[in-house]
Order: C-alpha cells, then sequence, then structure tokens
C-alpha cells in the first residue's frame, strides 16, 4: 500500500509538475494512511498488554481458563449415542466465585437475585464473566442452553464445544492449573460439585468437602454526606 502511495508521488514530482492543490492532497493522503497504521499498531500493543493474543482469536488469560474450567465438567456428544454433559449457571458461577476469592480468575463480583433451589436467593455473581460467556459463545467455543422446567422455571446451562476443546490443546498447563483447583488438597482427586439447599458444596470421594460461600452477601464499608440542591 504504501509503496503505491510513494509511486505516486515519485511519478507526480518527476514526470510531472504537481499543482499545490495536488501536493497538498497526496501529503494529506499520506499523513491518514501513516495514522491509520499508527493507530493499529498502538491498539495491537494495547490488547497484548491487556491479556490478549492474536494467537488465540483474542481470547484473555481469564477466557482461556473458564474454557478449560467448562473442558472438566462439560462435553459435548461424540456421537447420536453418546450423551453431553452440561453445566448448570449457578453452578458454574459457584466455582467461578471460588475462583476469584482464590485469585485464579481476575474477576470483580457482586450480589444478584437468582432462583436456588426454588426458591429466591442472593448470589455473588461475575458480570464479567457472564461477558465472558457471551464472547465465547460467539466464538463457537461455548454453548448456551435455556430449558423450562414444569412448574415454569427457567435453567440456563453451558457446555464447551469441539472447538473449543481443539482449542485447549494448545494451553495444557491452563487446563492442568485447573485441574488443581479443582482437586482435593488432601487426597489428590478432582472433587464434584454438589448444590444444596444452604450452598454449593465441593466433595471427593473419600469424605472430603469444602463450602463455597458463593450465597453469603458482604457487608460494603461507606460514606454518606448530606446532599441539598438549594
Amino acid at each position: 500500500m504504501y509503496f503505491k502511495v510513494f509511486n505516486y508521488i515519485y511519478f507526480y514530482n518527476h514526470v510531472k509538475k504537481p499543482t499545490p492543490v495536488l501536493s497538498s492532497f497526496l501529503l494529506i493522503f499520506l499523513v491518514i494512511k501513516i495514522h491509520k497504521h499508527l493507530v493499529s499498531i498502538v491498539s495491537g500493543d494495547l490488547m497484548s498488554y491487556k491479556g490478549h493474543n492474536k494467537k488465540t482469536d483474542n481470547l484473555s488469560e481469564n477466557n482461556i481458563k473458564l474454557l478449560a474450567l467448562l473442558s472438566l465438567l462439560t462435553r459435548p456428544a461424540k456421537d447420536s449415542g453418546d450423551k453431553e454433559i452440561w453445566l448448570k449457571d449457578v453452578a458454574l458461577f459457584s466455582l467461578v466465585y471460588r475462583g476469584i476469592i482464590s485469585n485464579i480468575f481476575d474477576y470483580d463480583y457482586s450480589s444478584r437475585l437468582v432462583i436456588w433451589k426454588g426458591f429466591y436467593r442472593f448470589m455473588n455473581i461475575s458480570q464479567e464473566c457472564l461477558s465472558d460467556l457471551d464472547f465465547l459463545i460467539k466464538k463457537g467455543l461455548v454453548e448456551k442452553l435455556r430449558i423450562a422446567t414444569k412448574t415454569h422455571w427457567f435453567i440456563i446451562a453451558y457446555r464447551i464445544t469441539e472447538k473449543g476443546i481443539k482449542l485447549l490443546e494448545n494451553y495444557p498447563t491452563v487446563v492442568q492449573e485447573m485441574q488443581e483447583f479443582l482437586k482435593c488438597k488432601k487426597h489428590g482427586e478432582i472433587m464434584k460439585l454438589e448444590l444444596e439447599n444452604n450452598a454449593p458444596y465441593l466433595r471427593c470421594s473419600r469424605g472430603c468437602k469444602e463450602e463455597i460461600t458463593v450465597l453469603e452477601t458482604e457487608d460494603v464499608s461507606y460514606n454518606s454526606e448530606p446532599f441539598s440542591t438549594w
């Protein structure tokens, strides 16, 4: 592209005598092209700084970890006789919350009203995680399922796709990190998540049990001052 621009300038400078208006036009054209090039370079640097990688289709570190977590708990059907495994949204949010307080995920969270075991409960949910899930769905790496129960409640579930599994082959260390995240510290086996009435729990086959305090709302300190419009 720039080779053509310089050819035009050379042509008009050496073959024809460019008018002042034409010279100004060529100069402005060249400045605009260089500006766009510099903007694209700076944008690429910012994306890299924020943890994005062009080789992973602009997936962030949180995106890859979230995808790795789903790969350990869900799976697509391999053939018509195979069963798919999906993960309920509240179960996924519970594990993500545990990952946040364990410094695995770089997310914020806030209390949000959800349906838990047929009742309304406040749950610590990350809006950033929801945005990342939507992003992974658009990339074809995750699928979302929405079904209705007999009592007219709606359940949302997620699972990884074959495309997502294939992408994770490039990140065995991340998958291993998420395996360690789900392992029992005492026995070294991957724990299973169980949703009980009062809270979600991680259990291992040897009896270890860990509560995830995702349903406990936190007190936030704040200062207030009187305000008047008069």
